[in-house]
């Protein structure tokens, strides 16, 4: 792999709350290369959308507690930094897409005025080129009659669309690393498909870094080099795409991969994963998965695994997988 151009290291978020501290990413560390697509998956609440603010900075502080041996992008370390410098950096050179567009853009501005305002404050553009610029924005994320819809406002736009119009906010200043929190969210398979083909095609004309967070599955399959697996806060699984998903090893990552629907293959009911996934304030003393997990032995309980790297590539936070390999049931 190339040399990464995001090195995360030990990536902490604490919350205050009236009842402590609550640890909602726990010592998460990973790398993404320059061009390359990084998967994130989970279910809800394991801490992907917490990762994706921690790393831009966008969480208050307090309640919110951000620390780590270092999150540095392209050689910088962004923890150390000013709120100044990072707003350098947001939308210039790392740019997010959030999971709802109707709540992030501006429902008392045109969608040019909010994409003009992003490259006023990171490129040399004034004047007449800017509204020309933000034209050439919504045609390239294929928004029919861009020289038209550049003046309507949010609320003009079907929700495929609104996504569009975030994707041209953030690709504005050409970012060197785009984050994608859930761009498919509430959308339909078809307008789906659209999204995730139009960020890929934008990904290789750009020569961008993809950060892609997501429950599904099967974007995953289609969109990413690499999958990092959460499960309450921690990475419990991190293999290139293919290697994964011909075999999982971590029994929470498996029991992802049965809860999917199979293509060409009818269930009467999808696989589920029993129990619920524990509350920050009363997690596990050992493997955070152990109290829905099949696998389960006493030495699972006692304390967290740590994350031991693979043969090949990647690594795995499970002591059956090293040291007493599981078979799933016939």
């Amino acid at each position: 792999m190339s040399p990464a151009l995001l090195d995360v290291a030990d990536l902490t978020v604490r919350f205050r709350t009236p009842s402590g501290r609550l640890t909602a990413v726990d010592r998460l560390s990973f790398q993404v290369a320059a061009g390359e697509t990084l998967a994130i998956v989970g279910e809800s609440g394991c801490g992907k959308s917490v990762t994706a603010m921690a790393l831009l900075r966008l969480l208050k502080a307090p309640p919110a507690e951000i620390s780590g041996t270092h999150v540095r992008f392209d050689g910088t370390d962004l923890l150390p930094l000013s709120e100044r410098a990072m707003r350098d950096l947001r939308g210039n050179r790392i740019a997010m897409i959030f999971q709802d567009p109707l709540s992030a853009l501006n429902p008392v501005q045109t969608v040019g005025t909010q994409i003009i305002e992003s490259l006023k404050r990171h490129t040399a553009l004034r004047g007449a080129a800017l509204r020309s610029r933000a034209v050439e924005l919504l045609d390239l994320v294929r928004i029919p009659e861009p020289q038209r819809r550049v003046d309507d406002f949010p609320h003009r736009f079907s929700g495929g669309m609104r996504q569009r119009v975030m994707i041209a906010i953030a690709i504005a200043a050409r970012p060197a690393l785009l984050i994608a929190d859930e761009p498919t969210t509430a959308l339909d398979v078809t307008v789906q498909a659209q999204i995730l083909k139009l960020l890929v095609s934008l990904q290789r004309e750009f020569g961008m870094s993809l950060v892609l967070i997501s429950h599904d599955l099967g974007v995953v399959a289609e969109t990413a080099d690499r999958v990092l697996v959460m499960y309450a806060g921690r990475k419990v699984e991190e293999r290139p795409v293919a290697d994964l998903f011909a075999r999982p090893l971590h029994p929470y990552t498996r029991a992802l991969m049965r809860a999917r629907p199979t293509p060409g293959v009818t269930r009467a009911f999808l696989d589920e994963i029993p129990g619920i996934v524990p509350s920050l304030a009363d997690l596990p003393a050992g493997c955070a998965f152990a109290p829905r997990c099949g696998f389960a032995i006493d030495a699972c309980r006692l304390r967290p695994p740590p994350l031991e790297p693979l043969a090949g590539a990647g690594a795995v936070a499970c002591i059956r997988t090293h040291h007493a390999p599981v078979e799933e049931p016939a």
